[in-house]
């Protein structure tokens, strides 16, 4: 008799145990694990084929408001890193140079230049307001070449980043964090008679017209 209450007594905490851990465990939002955002970039650039010395204008202006992708509900971050880069690079060689003629006007916002093992980006600084995220930059193309410039967020700083809107629920963090930059000027002839038409044979296979549009990619040549 000892035994079976003994094993009684036991299964029940087991069940009381399981079932108090099941009750405390957190449940996700709304935006659930993965999560893309979806941010406005516009590209002024007037024409596909510009002169050196030319120049154009990139804008980021945003609420603070941002849209999630395939949701309908926003989110409102304030004091958030969104990580964005400006990568520029001339691809009329066999490999994409990252060593440019630039010059680069800050007029909203700053931004930086970032070495890296084989590329280099220039990291964007958002001057937050009380409703808005904002950077517009000029820059001025100093050398004749076939352009390709994008936006772009590296998912892995999300990985230890601490705000907020990284955790789903307490102490869990969500799992993939995504950024796309939409831009109304990127267009499929860029893409097919500037891009695709570069001899480096990998932006075709790593590119095609969705993932081009969701960096707000844009192609151009300058010439002398």
């Amino acid at each position: 008799m000892d035994f079976k209450k003994h094993l009684f007594t036991l299964t029940y905490l087991l069940v009381a145990i399981s079932l108090e851990s099941g009750c405390s465990e957190c449940e996700p939002d709304r935006y659930g694990p993965n999560v893309t955002m979806i941010l406005p970039v516009v590209t002024e650039i007037s024409m596909d084929t510009l002169i050196v010395g030319d120049t154009i204008s990139i804008q980021l202006t945003f609420p603070k408001e941002i849209k999630i992708k395939n949701n309908d509900q926003n989110i409102l971050l304030e004091n958030f890193n969104f990580f964005t880069e400006l990568n520029i690079s001339e691809i009329s060689g066999l490999e994409e140079d990252f060593n440019l003629d630039i010059d680069i006007f800050e007029i909203i916002g700053e931004v930086d230049f970032l070495p890296l093992t084989t590329a280099a980006v220039y990291p964007i600084t958002y001057l937050e307001s009380e409703n808005f995220y904002s950077f517009e930059a000029d820059i001025v193309f100093n050398e004749s070449g076939k352009y390709f410039l994008a936006m772009g967020t590296n998912v892995g700083n999300y990985e230890f980043y601490e705000h907020p809107f990284v955790y789903q629920c307490e102490d869990k963090r969500r799992v993939r964090i995504e950024i796309e930059y939409q831009s109304s000027e990127t267009n499929e002839r860029e893409f097919q008679d500037i891009f695709l038409t570069s001899p480096i044979e990998y932006l075709s296979t790593v590119y095609d017209y969705e993932r081009f549009s969701s960096i707000g990619g844009r192609a151009f040549v300058v010439i002398e």
